[in-house]
């Protein structure tokens, strides 16, 4: 799958545009955990991309495709501003710059890119986290949670799987705003809780989130 995404960059890099593999599975790389879950941030429209792969889910009004090839699926999703939120539905408009695009994202850790001769970037200060051990919020902690509160659970899933700590920041804005776990549907906080470990679920209930999503846990 690895090699198959690698191609893929080359691919659209060919084009004219440029593609990296960005999110989780760059840092699971850099921590030598081992991952199948490869998504892609390019440059290029979605209508080029649809001109060159099978698409087999198409949610291009966020700039997001899912394609195959070889068998293996993989997210593609062109670089993006998010102007403003619609409840969790970001207003987009698309961009030619990679750190536009990577100041969107949820967390540091999350927000480094590979390219397609392995090399890393990182524009975010992911690694010094990594190498830290924290969870880190990119800009505003609260922004962000304000913005999509599955945030909160997301980045309590990530302390557990990683065995990292919190941001102080992030931390605070977590206890001043976890009611918000409230607006989230039953089946966002299923998924995420289905995906933690016994120490993210015990600091769910350290923070007092478990008292609004008790159904769930």
């Amino acid at each position: 799958m690895y090699n198959t995404a690698l191609s893929i960059l080359r691919e659209i890099n060919d084009t004219g545009y440029i593609a990296y593999i960005v999110g989780g599975y760059v840092r699971d790389f850099i921590l030598s955990i081992k991952s199948n879950d490869i998504d892609i941030t390019t440059s290029a429209t979605p209508d080029i991309i649809k001109s060159m792969y099978e698409v087999v889910e198409d949610n291009s009004c966020f700039g997001s495709l899912k394609i195959k090839k070889e068998g293996y699926t993989f997210e593609i999703t062109t670089f993006r501003r998010e102007l403003k939120y619609n409840n969790r539905f970001p207003q987009i408009e698309f961009t030619d710059s990679l750190i536009e695009d990577l100041k969107r994202r949820d967390f540091t850790i999350n927000a480094i890119c590979m390219c397609d001769d392995e090399s890393i970037i990182d524009l975010i200060g992911g690694i010094e986290d990594i190498e830290n051990k924290t969870i880190r919020s990119i800009g505003d902690a609260t922004t962000k949670i304000k913005e999509d509160p599955l945030r909160i659970l997301r980045a309590i899933r990530f302390m557990g799987y990683l065995d990292f700590t919190l941001d102080k920041y992030l931390k605070e804005s977590i206890e001043k705003n976890k009611e918000l776990v409230k607006t989230l549907s039953n089946k966002r906080v299923h998924n995420e809780l289905s995906k933690m470990n016994k120490k993210s679920i015990d600091e769910i209930k350290k923070l007092g989130i478990d008292k609004y999503i008790k159904e769930e846990l």
